[in-house]
């Protein structure tokens, strides 16, 4: 949550710049997200700040002060998945406390409290690879999903369940794994992309937490990026994913034919995004294996691309409403961002520099509240309370 703090009769934006942390009382963290004099408040300066631990500021506090650091990307200093590759990463409110969670390699599941400074490695009672995470934030639970028909559950963030499930069942050749899951707001239902060792791919729906499962609609090849999002402010869901060089849509949990909708003519999308403006304004946004990324504007069906920023291919997608920004990772140690205000007239990605040491892949990269969490397949994690430098 961002407080507003005003300084009266005084410039002191020099002081008090965005990106500069603040400690508060001994033991609470602050970033400063927004500064400026005699804009918001006639002669006055006017700063935003946001608590590192996604806590609302304190009404009232006895000490202020700035401490080295900034927004940058940098690397938590300890390595909690042991050099496991980490394969996606995503965070939910349980009670008050903002759950992180990341999945990866060997059945690694780790979960943090602090905004990803400090992980504890839950039991999964699996050794099998976690391909990706969830959270159902109409119930405060997490599922995640891998190979050999994965599913773990979790209504604490910390205590994980291998669930019993239907899902091998319904594939007829080997047992395949699950690529993604994601919850649907509007029935209640969970839905994985399931990708048989054949090569085709079902999507799968779940309306009892991962138990039981029926088949939602079969495909030819690999799902990535599977992403729901609101399509009439709030009542509905659609259901977006990439599949080889298309993104399609599901126009509901309960729609059985994929609607395709973009062509990067050739290499894979990796993520998706989509972005409502208000019900007629909104744009798709995908990235695929070869650095591009695509932005399509619903409203007049037409296709954007940003195919020069990155050298390398992409892999994770996140938007952060706080910051208004979109942020990309990739290849190569690769982070770029966009902002919403140059979302209509500006196609061009801004490269980030970053402290993955040595290079990687970046996987995936989650925003909530103040801070980004990046992680990679060498087991680094990264974070930013901005997502820029």
């Amino acid at each position: 949550n961002s407080t507003t703090i005003r300084i009266e009769g005084l410039n002191v934006t020099n002081l008090f710049s965005v990106g500069r942390r603040l400690k508060i009382d001994g033991d609470q963290y602050a970033n400063i997200t927004s500064s400026d004099y005699d804009t918001t408040s006639a002669g006055n300066t006017t700063i935003t700040v946001v608590m590192e631990d996604g806590s609302n500021m304190p009404i009232s506090f006895t000490a202020l002060c700035f401490i080295p650091g900034n927004t940058a990307w940098s690397p938590i200093a300890s390595d909690p998945f042991g050099g496991y590759s980490i394969n996606a990463i995503t965070s939910g409110l349980i009670g008050t406390a903002i759950y992180w969670v990341a999945i990866g390699n060997s059945g690694k599941l780790g979960y943090s409290t602090d905004s990803g400074a400090t992980w504890t490695m839950a039991v999964t009672g699996t050794t099998e690879v976690l391909t990706d995470v969830a959270y159902d934030s109409e119930n405060d639970r997490f599922m995640a999903c891998g190979a050999n028909s994965t599913i773990l559950t979790s209504s604490d963030g910390e205590t994980w369940t291998l669930v019993t499930s239907n899902l091998a069942s319904l594939i007829t050749t080997g047992n395949g794994y699950c690529s993604g899951v994601t919850y649907f707001l509007d029935d209640y239902a969970w839905v994985v992309t399931y990708v048989a060792q054949s090569g085709n791919t079902r999507i799968a729906r779940s309306l009892d937490f991962g138990v039981t499962w029926s088949l939602h609609d079969t495909l030819a090849v690999t799902v990535k990026g599977i992403q729901t999002a609101s399509s009439t402010g709030g009542t509905s869901n659609d259901l977006y994913f990439g599949y080889n060089e298309y993104i399609h849509r599901l126009l509901s949990s309960t729609d059985t034919a994929a609607t395709s909708l973009i062509s990067l003519n050739g290499a894979i999308i990796q993520d998706v995004y989509m972005y409502y403006v208000n019900t007629v304004t909104k744009f798709l946004l995908g990235i695929d294996a070869a650095g591009v990324v695509v932005k399509r504007d619903m409203a007049n069906s037409t296709n954007k691309y940003d195919n020069t920023t990155f050298a390398y291919g992409l892999r994770g997608l996140t938007y952060s409403p706080l910051f208004e920004r979109f942020i990309v990772v990739g290849d190569n140690a690769q982070i770029g961002y966009l902002d919403i205000a140059d979302l209509e007239s500006n196609d061009a990605w801004t490269p980030v520099a970053n402290g993955f040491d040595p290079l990687c892949t970046i996987n995936d990269v989650h925003a909530d509240g103040a801070i980004f969490i990046s992680v990679a397949s060498n087991g680094q994690i990264c974070r930013s309370t901005n997502g820029t430098n």
